[in-house]
């Protein structure tokens, strides 16, 4: 029998408005109508012995690898292949600001023509490409869970998969966030 990562999901876009009546202000909040909410789950595999969670103060202003930016001793064995990521920043001192998620890919590509840079066009003449995407910018307080995967379901290299605090500060801006990693084996 396989492990299951169950991820449920919800999403509210919010209109948000004001409007006086009188001497009386009002603010308004109310469901967009033309997206509404969504919300589901999501199932995957992985195995029990490739799940990882970190606690304690994220201490990097560049982003770096989950398994060696959170100060502090992991429980659990990092998977080698992501399959998902959950993190939570739980706290902070001095105001160090925003902790992120970072997604990389690293793929072939084939010809393709942009429109312009500075510079004029600019044309991509095949090759690999390394894409990088925050996937994930949290204020304190905040969390998200976000499955990954390859084009086979395979998960993401852990490599592949950093964080950041730009804001960090040695005893002076810190985030404390949890971190947890699951997935698979090579």
């Amino acid at each position: 029998m396989a492990n299951n990562i169950k991820i449920s999901s919800s999403l509210e876009a919010i209109v948000n408005d004001s409007k006086t009546v009188g001497s009386q202000s009002y603010t308004i909040k109310s469901i967009d109508k033309n997206v509404g909410s969504l919300g589901g789950s999501y199932t995957q595999t992985y195995e029990a012995t490739a799940s990882e969670k970190h606690t304690g103060v994220l201490a990097n202003t560049a982003f770096t690898v989950v398994t060696t930016a959170v100060e502090g001793s992991p429980v659990g064995t990092a998977p080698d292949q992501v399959k998902a990521i959950a993190m939570s920043h739980d706290s902070e001192i001095g105001s160090a600001g925003t902790v992120d998620i970072e997604i990389t890919q690293t793929g072939d590509h084939t010809t393709v023509a942009s429109p312009t840079d500075s510079e004029g066009p600019v044309t991509l003449t095949g090759g690999t490409t390394t894409l990088k995407i925050v996937v994930a910018r949290l204020l304190v307080g905040e969390s998200c869970v976000i499955p990954l995967s390859d084009t086979d379901g395979s998960g993401l290299p852990v490599a592949n998969v950093k964080i950041k605090d730009a804001g960090y500060v040695d005893n002076v801006k810190e985030s404390t966030v949890t971190v947890i990693l699951i997935g698979d084996t090579d």
